[in-house]
């Protein structure tokens, strides 16, 4: 019987003074885009109306500023479609609750056009929040240097030489290593005959937003209209990104570079039809992804005129890909009149998007209103997860489950089973496939390399199956049913897992007492597989429960084997201990992953030894090791973790952080070679059976860096499938 599976959420897919001057290098607007499209409008509780609208009074334009305790944020906007400014109000908590009105001078309620608010420091490290507006055709800015608590009244900005101003500051960013501020905004020549013209100029602050010098037009396209910049800095921090609105609407958003820092820049080009839109604001979240939030203005976008949301990375837009997700974000009841926002992040990872909108399907008009998303929530909603296998008595033992893909892009899944529980006699591999990636599942079949048909009572288990270009190998345990004469063994497929070669004994040592896990393939073209050897099991068997024996291993040693020759022969490096004591029992499982700087670390289950996962490290690709692990404060009940390198410093840990129980399932990710890890996010939070156990995690990353790939076992009776999507980062030190 087939399995199938289906996803865990339903998504939808949507298959100088003068700079230099072009045309955008613009092909025709393509009518969607392919990514996938998150809808989070419709979850009222994300949610918070900062200023409602009502039949006679439209809220508009706001934008939002943090203050570096992490919780305070200012709004402000207009009354009316770039109108009056005044309104003001602040938050205590990050943005769930707001006061009521705030008193600011009276000179604001003469300006206009949707006022813009940045917390700006200057040179020597003065601090001060800014409020940019218009009056008329100039730019004015009002500002308080106590947190907000006063305000001066609006002011001409001395120094400011600017023709015909459109609106304030779009984009404000430090150059020059804080010595100076960079702004940008759109702008008009005083003698142009089109009044509705549109340049991107930008000016330099050195006093941290008092004053500022004479602009100077960045991009001019006489056949466009460029507007609303914003600026975006690299990771690297070496380059600056302006991302801008085109106003025509006969080609796409435009970007363009500068690796100066401002003083020139790149022709403008196209971004994508997913990052089309007006007013964009970035932030980066805490995975190094970019997130952008703007008015959707794409063409054939099945949200246009609707505030939305981008996620992918900043190498995306410079190569003019589509990035990782679209979001929905806040539906709109008026046209295409929305999405001038704000975008905050807070401490604990939080992004809270602020815009104005018609919130209501009524004869209100618009509201300000904010919603807030975590990078795990979005990633989360492209999950998909089946169960591939479900065992009943006598036979329902799922265990050791290794999920591979195999060189033609099917896939594979390897696991221990027949019996109740292991170890038992009974024991034995299967493997099932899937052709359509992980939807449908082909039965699980047996394959015992002729050991069952010479001793049945021979039990056998699955280590690891490594896929390599010309074949596959499978490294199998046998032993008694109780770990009693225990040999590990290399098998061969050259036919996508089809048929076997006979079992040859594992190198070396590693041919009595072993179990050898997850292999990897170093920069310098190498096979590393981790290993876990036992100095020695006990020679008689003693009773353990459900009627089962056990021989117990003792005194685990860790390593690894590596090969240079593609796997024809290798070398044996490493003897790990975990702890002095010489009859300690642990199932000391390892994963190893590579570092961006050749380091090869490994990770080791530590069952008994404080509830936590070992640590061990070689600074030489493997060959040498310390003769202790280390502990980590990675919590573990004593169960088998498994690394993903995503290269560079990332790696992906799949495991139980919990060091009593295994439950739950959780994906954790590192950016800093496994010092730390910032990205938590619980996959499976309990066992479909009460109290049960989420158990062996292990699989592979897809070709393309978005899912991770896996089977576990639920409570040792049924194999889950388990697609995770992970954070799409630009490589770096790959």
């Amino acid at each position: 019987m087939k399995s199938i599976c289906l996803a865990t959420l339903t998504v939808g897919l949507l298959a100088a003074s003068v700079f230099p001057t072009a045309a955008a290098e613009a092909p025709a607007i393509s009518p969607s885009f392919s990514i996938p499209l998150i809808d989070l409008s419709q979850d009222a509780d994300r949610q918070v109306v900062v200023a409602t609208g009502t039949e006679t009074v439209y809220q508009g334009h706001p934008t939002t500023v943090l203050l570096p305790d992490g919780k305070t944020m200012f709004a402000v906007w207009t009354y009316n479609h770039g109108g009056e400014c005044g309104p003001m109000k602040r938050s205590d908590d990050g943005g769930k609750t707001w006061s009521q009105l705030l008193p600011v001078p009276e000179s604001w309620r003469k300006v206009k056009n949707c006022p813009a608010i940045y917390r700006l420091v200057d040179p020597e490290g003065k601090a001060r929040l800014f409020v940019f507006a218009q009056l008329g055709e100039g730019l004015v800015s009002a500002y308080s240097e106590d947190d907000g608590k006063t305000w001066t009244d609006m002011r001409s900005i001395e120094g400011l030489k600017m023709e015909k101003s459109v609106m304030p500051w779009c984009t404000i960013t430090p150059v020059e290593g804080g010595k100076k501020l960079l702004a940008a905004t759109n702008a008009r020549r005083a003698n142009d005959p089109d009044k509705r013209s549109n340049n991107v100029v930008q000016s330099i602050s050195t006093d941290g937003g008092l004053t500022w010098g004479p602009v100077q037009i960045i991009c001019d396209m006489p056949e466009f209209k460029p507007c609303e910049p914003c600026f975006i800095r690299s990771p690297d921090g070496k380059q600056l990104l302006c991302l801008m609105r085109e106003n025509m609407r006969t080609i796409n958003s435009l970007f363009m570079v500068s690796d100066d820092e401002g003083k020139t820049w790149s022709q403008p080009k196209s971004v994508q039809d997913s990052l089309t839109g007006d007013r964009h604001q970035a932030k980066y979240a805490p995975d190094g992804r970019l997130v952008i939030v703007f008015r959707d203005m794409a063409p054939e976008s099945p949200t246009r005129g609707h505030f939305v949301g981008w996620v992918g990375t900043y190498d995306d837009i410079v190569n003019q890909r589509e990035g990782q997700y679209r979001l929905k974000l806040l539906h709109n009841y008026a046209g295409t009149d929305c999405g001038y926002p704000g975008l905050e992040l807070l401490p604990d990872g939080t992004l809270v998007a602020t815009t104005y909108l018609k919130y209501w399907n009524d004869r209100r008009k618009h509201s300000v209103v904010s919603t807030r998303f975590k990078m795990e929530e979005l990633d989360a909603g492209q999950d998909r997860t089946c169960v591939v296998f479900d065992g009943k008595s006598p036979n329902k033992l799922v265990c050791d489950t290794t999920l591979r893909q195999l060189a033609d892009g099917s896939w594979v899944l390897v696991m221990l089973g027949d019996g109740d529980t292991e170890p038992m006699p009974a024991n034995r591999v299967f493997l099932g496939r899937s052709t359509d990636q992980g939807r449908t599942w082909s039965a699980m079949e047996p394959i015992d390399f002729g050991v069952k048909s010479k001793d049945p009572n021979k039990a056998l288990c699955p280590c690891e199956l490594m896929v390599l270009p010309d074949r596959c190998t499978l490294v199998v345990s046998v032993h008694n049913g109780g770990f009693g004469d225990w040999k590990t063994y290399f098998a061969h497929s050259t036919d996508g897992c089809r048929t076997w070669s006979p079992l040859e004994p594992a190198p070396g040592k590693l041919a009595d007492r072993s179990f050898i896990r997850n292999h990897i393939e170093t920069r310098d073209g190498r096979i590393l597989m981790p290993y876990q050897w036992y100095a020695h099991c006990d020679a008689e068997a003693h009773k353990i429960s459900l009627g089962r024996f056990i021989h117990t291993p003792r005194d685990p040693r860790n390593g690894v084997i590596a090969s240079s020759d593609g796997g024809k022969t290798w070398e044996i490096f490493g003897n790990i201990r975990l702890t002095e004591d010489e009859n300690h029992h642990c199932w000391a499982e390892a994963n190893i992953v590579e570092l961006a700087d050749g380091t090869i670390a490994m990770i080791i289950r530590a069952d008994g030894l404080g509830g936590v996962l070992y640590y061990a490290e070689s600074k030489d690709g493997g060959r040498t090791w310390p003769e202790f692990a280390r502990k980590t404060d990675i919590p573990n009940p004593g169960s088998k973790a498994t690394l993903y390198g995503l290269g560079g410093d990332r790696v992906a840990l799949l495991h139980n952080p919990n060091p009593k129980h295994r439950s739950p399932l959780a994906l954790w990710i590192s950016f800093d070679g496994l010092k730390t890890w910032p990205y938590r996010r619980v996959l499976v939070a309990e066992s479909v059976d009460k109290g049960g156990r989420l158990n062996y995690p292990d699989g592979f990353v897809s070709p393309d860096g978005r899912f991770l790939h896996f089977a576990f076992d639920d409570n040792r009776h049924r194999a889950v499938y388990y697609g995770a999507a992970i954070p799409m980062v630009q490589k770096t030190g790959d």
